[in-house]
């Protein structure tokens, strides 16, 4: 036991000895080879032009450390699985190359994510298949879906890791507890080989952190940061091989549960903002807790400790074999710091914004339905007399807004007045309401003109006033009315209308040439 734990710490020194060696020399060769980050005076705010090519260092460390150890290697850890080693490598090496070049030449969204599942397929072929996931007592057997989880999967955490790095050693700090704490699962889940790869993969992150802390000399680029990523869902894959409860994904959701979450909340703004999903912004934890005044290297000490928190949660709960808990206190730490409003707090008020307008939505369009199908019913009643459903009418003109309404009638022979109809509904508008007026002239074939006027008041939360629908229920009034020369019916429900409306309908001569709507 004692010379495994000294194989582990040995190749864990020796990763990080050479990448900080490693590192030392990239700062010196990528300004030569145009591998440089500018500020912009927009997202990037650093100070100067900042190497690129931490992660290339990063990755070569790891290499050497393996390919020593594999000559050494007293256990046959790597040796006895060398196709997975070299599956995994082929597809970090993939990674680290794609980011490489987007690095030196900017790839569109598309472009890349597309390389990037190129560059997962190696190890989603030939690495460990993940058959079976649990995740809270739920098992699912994917079965020819394996190789395609295993892209999803690794393509995904590649990308957490690739957005969450926009601060001085944020990546990278986050990168190198995620896999420790991993090597210690693999550790205790009997999985020697990979916690040595992950430990070795640790120490190089580590190497590399000296030069990325605050202020940064050396950034890790897409190289690093995607290679990051791949390797954490790489080896939460390979950790699980000697679990019989199949691929437990709920421990490594809880290790990037800030990544995660920051994604998630970077899709949802840009989305209900109506941004690009693909589209940079300062929106992301580090911009807030910068926003609310905290350093870089605060900023980045506060998240780094709750990193830890998660992982630290991880371990007890893996001990003790409950994913449920492990994702019931994950869940509670990203609450409370939504809660607290240190992130998160301002998408979650854009969600309840956005529900609220779809709560109105569709009420509103509800009101519409129930109004077109009582102006459908309306406009086939049969009708004998001057109140072609007139209870139909003034309900959907009360749906509209409206509080008082009068409807009058010429027959087609000149003689004004021969009917009249007026009814209010809550006539009481009060000082503080915005009011409306609607006007609007019908004529029919037979001669018959009936003019309509409707009084109602703004509703702060409607969108229009209905204007079109309101119109739509006097027309088919109009249309259903009986014969012009039938028509010698004065009925008034109220004497008048309350202002705006003065005076009677029945004491205007609407005009001659007036349009069949107006309004």
């Amino acid at each position: 036991m004692s010379s495994m734990i000294i194989l582990l710490v040995g190749g864990f020194t020796f990763a990080a000895v050479t990448a900080y060696g490693f590192t030392w020399l990239a700062r010196l060769v990528a300004p030569q080879l145009g591998f440089v980050d500018r500020p912009d005076g927009g997202r990037k705010q650093h100070a100067g032009a900042t190497p690129l090519l931490g992660g290339v260092a990063i990755f070569a460390a790891f290499l050497l450390t393996l390919a020593i150890f594999l000559a050494w290697d007293p256990h046959g850890w790597l040796a006895n699985h060398s196709q997975r080693l070299v599956a995994m490598l082929a597809s970090g090496a993939g990674f680290c190359l794609l980011g490489l070049w987007d690095d030196r030449y900017p790839l569109r969204a598309r472009d890349k994510l597309l390389l990037q599942i190129l560059a997962a397929l190696p190890f989603a072929y030939w690495g460990h298949q993940v058959e079976i996931i649990n995740v809270a007592g739920l098992r699912l057997e994917l079965g020819l879906w394996s190789m395609i989880f295993a892209v999803f999967w690794l393509v995904s955490c590649a990308n957490v890791v690739n957005l969450i790095d926009g601060l001085d050693g944020l990546a990278s700090s986050i990168g190198l507890i995620a896999i420790s704490a991993l090597a210690a699962m693999a550790w205790t889940g009997s999985v020697p080989w990979s916690a040595f790869v992950s430990l070795a993969f640790a120490g190089g992150v580590a190497g590399f952190l000296v030069h990325n802390w605050p202020p940064a000399r050396i950034f890790l680029g897409d190289a690093g940061s995607l290679t990051i990523g791949f390797m954490i869902g790489a080896v939460a894959i390979e950790s699980s091989t000697k679990t019989t409860a199949g691929f437990v994904l709920a421990f490594p959701l809880v290790l990037l549960g800030v990544p995660i979450f920051d994604t998630a909340m970077a899709i949802l703004r840009r989305k209900l903002t109506g941004r690009g999903i693909g589209e940079a912004d300062r929106g992301h934890i580090h911009h807030r807790l910068q926003e609310r005044g905290l350093t870089k290297l605060q900023t980045l000490l506060a998240i780094v400790a709750i990193c830890t928190v998660m992982a630290v949660t991880c371990l007890m709960t893996v001990a003790a074999g409950q994913d449920v808990i492990a994702l019931a206190l994950g869940v509670a730490v990203i609450s409370l710091v939504v809660a607290g409003r240190v992130f998160g707090f301002h998408e979650m008020m854009l969600v309840f914004r956005h529900l609220e307008l779809l709560q109105v939505t569709v009420a509103t369009a509800l009101r519409e339905l129930t109004g077109r199908n009582r102006t459908v019913h309306l406009g086939r009643a049969e009708v004998v007399s001057v109140e072609p459903d007139w209870n139909t009418m003034a309900s959907r003109l009360q749906d509209g807004g409206g509080l008082a309404w009068e409807m009058a009638g010429t027959a087609g022979n000149g003689q004004h007045g021969a009917f009249e109809k007026i009814r209010a509904g809550n006539t009481s508008i009060q000082k503080h309401q915005e009011t409306w007026q609607f006007y609007s002239t019908f004529v029919r074939d037979d001669g018959l003109r009936t003019s309509f006027v409707v009084v109602g008041y703004q509703d702060p939360q409607a969108e229009t006033n209905n204007v079109d629908q309101i119109t739509s229920v006097l027309e088919a009034c109009h249309h259903r009315l009986p014969p012009a020369g039938t028509l010698h019916v004065t009925d008034s429900d109220d004497s008048s209308l309350s202002p705006p409306v003065a005076g009677r309908i029945g004491a205007r001569k609407p005009p001659v040439n007036a349009p069949r709507r107006a309004a």
